[in-house]
């Protein structure tokens, strides 16, 4: 496993310091296919970057089946979520395939913070871009539905 590739899309305009400083708080997990990441309503403690495979995203209405509503590839992050804000996960994230994922904790964050303060506003931006983007998706999908 090898997160060099995927620190360098997060952060393309860090020094060494800091994407070296990237390195030291990410973890590397391997999920099996089928595998539960997290789950909708548990406490977010980490995002994940995936490095390899995909992940399947999907939510649960009371009363009603799971509903698939995304999925995560490669160099994209999930349960970023869980540093912006401190609700319980929106989502349950399920390995679909094998995969790598490097997962960013709370109190690495906090560390980055402290010792790597341009390399946590590079996380934190690439978090708030992955929400936004999701966002702008489920307005088009609204409006969508909305002309039907």
């Amino acid at each position: 496993m090898r997160l060099d590739a995927d620190i360098l899309r997060l952060a393309v305009e860090l020094d060494d310091a800091d994407v070296e400083a990237l390195r030291v708080c990410f973890r590397g997990r391997q999920y099996r296919a089928g595998q539960t990441i997290f789950r909708e309503g548990e406490p977010g403690g980490f995002l994940i970057l995936v490095s390899e495979g995909e992940l399947s995203v999907s939510t649960r209405s009371p009363g009603r089946a799971e509903t698939k509503i995304g999925r995560v590839v490669a160099g994209e992050l999930c349960g970023e979520m869980a540093l912006i804000d401190p609700a319980p996960r929106s989502a349950t994230v399920t390995a679909r395939t094998d995969a790598v994922g490097w997962e960013l904790g709370h109190d690495a964050l906090d560390v980055l913070r402290r010792n790597a303060p341009s390399a946590a506003r590079a996380v934190v931006r690439a978090a708030l871009r992955t929400v936004a983007g999701r966002l702008r998706r489920l307005g088009d999908r609204v409006d969508s539905e909305a002309r039907s």
